[in-house]
């Protein structure tokens, strides 16, 4: 984490620091300078999440929010009913371009009158903004709305929404650190993080910076085969667990 900060110390002089050696002020360069602590987390054996630290520095007065989201894939939500005394799915309905992972922390000060909740609304950041649609024509709005609403508890009960926003740390006026948690069942792939600069209902700055997630070491290892031969994996597995079978009866026998 030290090293993330050192960089991020040097990344704020040169985009603070050159426009006042230039004369030129700051805001017109840069009002706002992010970066990650590590911009890469490693899935290996045992892991069980992982805190995400994001610095930031403001160069005037001004809220700030934070929004992270997942790689985007097609979803499907599935419905049960009770036929003849079984629970079995009778319906669904297909979402495009779902983020896999969504998060986002505010200012305390931000958010709180409808222009506000507005402005957020508009970039992005908040649990209104979580609007999917169906990839077929669906006429009736409530049905979709029914099923868009299970979605979002399935994926806050899996962790990967937020049930409520986080909030950002000021460590001075213009110094401030945001920690978002990534669940140990966090999907792999390239992350979206935003920072946004509000002055009033007013964006100012918008920074955007890239994190990696991916599996390493053994684990990547048994994903690519599992993955891209899942013939031979399935079949290792049969025979690993037929063999594990046998062994275990002999000595049982023994």
């Amino acid at each position: 984490m030290m090293r993330g900060l050192f960089r991020f110390i040097a990344l704020c002089v040169a985009g603070f620091g050159f426009a006042a050696l230039s004369g030129t002020p700051a805001y017109a360069q840069k009002n706002l300078v992010v970066d990650l602590a590590s911009n890469h987390v490693d899935i290996t054996t045992g892991f069980n999440g992982a805190n995400l630290m994001l610095f930031g520095v403001k160069d005037r007065v001004g809220d700030v929010a934070v929004v992270i989201r997942g790689p985007r894939k097609d979803m499907t939500v599935r419905k049960k009913n009770r036929i003849a005394g079984i629970w079995m799915n009778t319906q669904y309905m297909d979402f495009d371009d779902v983020p896999e992972f969504y998060d986002f922390a505010i200012s305390k000060k931000i958010g709180f009158d409808t222009q506000e909740q507005l402005m957020l609304r508009e970039n992005g950041v908040g649990l209104s903004t979580l609007v999917f649609e169906p990839k077929d024509a669906v006429p009736d709005r409530e049905r979709v709305s029914q099923f868009q609403e299970a979605l979002i508890r399935t994926k806050q009960m899996q962790g990967m929404f937020p049930v409520k926003g986080k909030s950002i740390e000021f460590l001075s006026d213009t110094f401030f650190r945001a920690t978002l948690y990534l669940p140990a069942n966090v999907p792999t792939g390239d992350y979206v993080i935003e920072t946004l600069l509000f002055r009033g209902d007013r964006l100012v700055d918008r920074n955007t910076t890239r994190l990696t997630v991916a599996q390493v070491g053994l684990n990547a290892q048994v994903y690519d085969w599992a993955m891209n031969r899942s013939f031979y994996y399935g079949l290792f597995c049969v025979v690993f667990a037929a063999f594990s079978g046998w062994i275990i009866n002999v000595i049982r026998n023994k």
